[in-house]
């Protein structure tokens, strides 16, 4: 974030908060029943941001994988 910006993120609920840590495993979180959650502190967390953060967020998300079983 840009340094001094805050937010307060109303109305996430506790599963979408904990579900923030699976944001970039969409399969994992599936798997653990955190689809939902996962799909709606995302998209709250992009909502909280200014237009230019939030399309560099949303530009990174699409090119960004992660195949961490390989490891």
């Amino acid at each position: 974030m840009v340094d001094g910006y805050r937010t307060r993120l109303t109305g996430m609920s506790e599963g979408e908060a904990r579900a923030l840590f699976f944001a970039g495993l969409p399969g994992p979180a599936a798997d653990l029943g955190l689809a939902a959650e996962v799909t709606a502190a995302r998209l709250k967390l992009l909502a909280a941001l200014p237009t230019g953060l939030r399309e560099e967020a949303e530009r990174r998300a699409a090119v960004f994988h992660l195949d961490a079983p390989g490891w």
